[in-house]
């Protein structure tokens, strides 16, 4: 029986230890990874969704503005020219519904392939009406409050980031094993016990024992050193990668909140950009009604308002999902937490 060890046996139960912790946050790690590319897989849906209805609008605006020109020609206040260009334009537009059709149906094979759900499945578009007093609140941020803002968001990440528990985690298994390498100079004792059976006379056996007391250690001094030097060094090498890991995550923390809150913004600039192209289109068309406006003017017209369409569809489902980027670094699977850090 092992009586004194300098601590060997207990450094391997915390070893195992470490090792089931480490196997716990490797779990969630995956998991917080899962639930990101399922988030990426379900905006992409969204955001191809989004297009094809923006796609659609834009053709039959185009049809439209045909339609106008059509009769125009054939009153004679339109050159051919300018009735080839409308066709141009409505064709155009179809290939642009085709090819966002084509973007919906890949985005959807992918989130099928991640989640299981049939291709076919139709997803509710996201209200984001919803969203309108976080944006409010993101945009009245100042330096001041950004800095606070990403103060907290570190705290958050350091009590949650299954990337930070794991260096932590390495460091301190790095440490253990300098330790128990270190127990080598330590000798190991261990007690023993015998006993026998001696019959004196009929009425009066006796039980003689004795306890035996043995001490153990590597005299191979030199192999024992080398393995402490090594221990030492592993150690060293994983605290300093641990201090880099979380300086390195600290970075892509901030950096991923400053394109939270820049996508933030361009949501209202692309809104109000949608809204003034959309009433310039329509005093457009209306000139274009009264052969005032040429259909170069009303193309041109158009064309603004389906980039600036684009570009808001884009800036929303961007915001989305820097913010589900953000949750994924600070190691959240709902991302609730950051937003309620926006105050």
């Amino acid at each position: 029986m092992t009586v004194f060890d300098g601590g060997k046996t207990s450094a391997l139960v915390e070893k195992y230890g470490f090792a089931t912790e480490s196997a716990r946050e490797s779990l969630r790690s995956a998991r917080v990874s899962l639930i990101g590319q399922a988030d990426a897989a379900f905006f992409a849906v969204l955001e191809a969704q989004a297009s094809v209805d923006a796609a659609a609008s834009d053709l039959e605006a185009a049809e439209s503005r045909q339609t106008i020109a059509q009769a125009k020609i054939e009153a004679g206040s339109l050159s051919k020219s300018a009735y080839l260009q409308t066709e141009a334009d409505t064709a155009g537009y179809e290939t642009t519904l085709v090819l966002a059709r084509k973007t919906l149906a890949s985005a959807k094979a992918r989130m099928a392939s991640l989640t299981g759900l049939p291709p076919a499945t139709d997803l509710a578009q996201i209200d984001f009406t919803s969203y309108a007093g976080l944006l409010a609140r993101l945009s009245e941020l100042d330096e001041a409050a950004i800095d606070t803002l990403a103060t907290d968001v570190i705290a958050l990440a350091k009590a949650n980031s299954p990337a930070l528990a794991g260096y932590a985690l390495s460091s301190r298994q790095a440490k253990l094993a300098e330790a128990v390498a270190s127990k080598a100079y330590v000798p190991t004792v261990a007690a023993g016990f015998s006993q026998g059976l001696v019959y004196g006379s009929a009425s009066s056996p006796s039980f003689p024992g004795s306890v035996s007391l043995t001490a153990s250690m590597s005299l191979d001094l030199w192999s024992a050193k080398n393995a402490v030097d090594s221990a030492s060094v592993a150690s060293a090498q994983a605290i300093m990668g641990a201090s880099q890991g979380e300086t390195d995550l600290e970075l892509n923390l901030v950096q991923a909140l400053y394109e939270w809150i820049s996508s933030a913004g361009s949501i209202s600039s692309t809104a109000k950009a949608l809204e003034y192209a959309r009433s310039n289109y329509e005093s457009v068309l209306e000139r274009f009604k009264l052969s005032s406006a040429t259909t170069s003017d009303l193309s041109t017209a158009e064309a603004l308002v389906s980039a600036d369409e684009t570009a808001l569809i884009a800036a929303r489902y961007g915001f989305l999902s820097d913010l589900s980027i953000l949750g994924g670094l600070a190691g959240l699977e709902d991302a609730a937490e950051l937003t309620a850090l926006v105050r």
